[in-house]
């Protein structure tokens, strides 16, 4: 939940609020107070699963509320198998403080990770720049297998919350929100 850009970093951070649940269809079987973390009793077999996490936290004033929600299908293996979970990372540059320049256009790299190595049908991105209260649509530029979102961030706002959704093929999906991904002010 709390990771940098890198796929072999396990990002961790202290929560005021935290909770995951795993849903089989409509049945829970699996709830924690941690933030991406579950355990559970599978009833096996092939079947539609729905992963929702949730965390809040005030010891810094960026990733102050994180919301992602899965949706896949799976079946039971004899052996350790990765779920089809996709994440959607942002990368955008940013000066020491965790800041873009505010007050004009700015490029956002967006790239999907992937558990199964399935190709990403669809993403759609949104920002907010008060704190998550309205969104708006961003256009996006696909390059390979990342995209590029077309961003003006205003002079006066102080923060950027980001939203995206994605789906792979075999319609496993993701809804992911990022309240004060990064900072704006004068770099």
């Amino acid at each position: 939940m709390f990771t940098d850009q890198d796929p072999n970093h396990a990002g961790h951070s202290k929560t005021d609020t935290a909770m995951t649940t795993l849903h089989r269809g409509d049945r829970l079987i699996g709830q924690t107070g941690r933030a991406g973390m579950v355990y559970g009793a599978d009833p096996g077999g092939w079947g539609p699963y729905r992963l929702h996490t949730e965390a809040t936290r005030s010891v810094s004033p960026l990733s102050t509320r994180l919301t992602v929600d899965w949706t896949f299908r799976s079946a039971t293996t004899g052996e350790a198998t990765a779920l089809p979970l996709l994440a959607v990372r942002f990368a955008p540059a940013l000066d020491d403080l965790n800041r873009a320049p505010a007050g004009g256009p700015f490029t956002l790299p967006v790239y999907v990770q992937h558990n199964a190595g399935e190709a990403v049908r669809t993403l759609a991105v949104q920002v907010s720049y008060d704190d998550g209260l309205t969104w708006a649509p961003t256009p996006l530029v696909r390059v390979g297998d990342r995209w590029h979102a077309a961003l003006t961030h205003p002079a006066d706002a102080r923060f950027v919350s980001l939203r995206a959704q994605a789906k792979d093929t075999r319609g496993n999906a993701v809804d992911q929100t990022i309240v004060r991904a990064y900072a704006l002010g004068n770099s």
